[in-house]
């Protein structure tokens, strides 16, 4: 089967617009923002209760990602002046504006590799991470959870 010259061009002008199409797809992907760590406890929690469970661990690393070199949980009324010079950090993605972290919220700080910081405000109504003292988080470290009464999420007592 020949094509004529017309049917050569269509088909030509339409694989070029394809081949633009492919190129401008994989250039906005490539400058996608990255995910943000909110929410992802709390998440986590979801389906813990969408499976109806009383009792859970999950993997830091799997909520939070890999990448991130040490994460600490920051309790209410402790400053972000506090948490910066106690690690010696940028703790200003916390977005408390130099304040305290205010009652009833709690904060998984992540530090990465580089010293840089990202900052999950989850609500101590949801899951309560200040029920028991506790170290730095890591990507391979796994967190207990218990349900509360109230229906929320917290670490168990030791």
């Amino acid at each position: 089967m020949k094509l004529n010259s017309t049917a050569k061009y269509v088909i030509a002008v339409i694989a070029v617009v394809w081949v633009i199409l492919l190129a401008v797809m994989v250039a906005l992907s490539a400058q996608r923002p990255g995910e943000t760590v909110s929410g992802g406890l709390e998440k986590a929690t979801a389906a813990f209760d969408d499976a109806n469970l009383s009792a859970s661990m999950v993997r830091a690393g799997d909520v939070y990602g890999d990448d991130f070199g040490a994460g600490l949980i920051v309790c209410p009324g402790v400053t972000e002046a506090e948490v910066g010079q106690g690690l010696g950090v940028d703790a200003s993605s916390m977005g408390l504006d130099g304040g305290a972290v205010p009652e009833g919220t709690n904060y998984v700080l992540l530090v990465s590799q580089d010293g840089s910081t990202q900052a999950d405000a989850i609500s101590q109504d949801s899951v309560n991470l200040c029920t028991v003292p506790t170290n730095a988080i890591y990507p391979d470290m796994f967190i207990p959870l218990t349900k509360t009464a109230d229906g929320g999420w917290e670490l168990p007592a030791a």
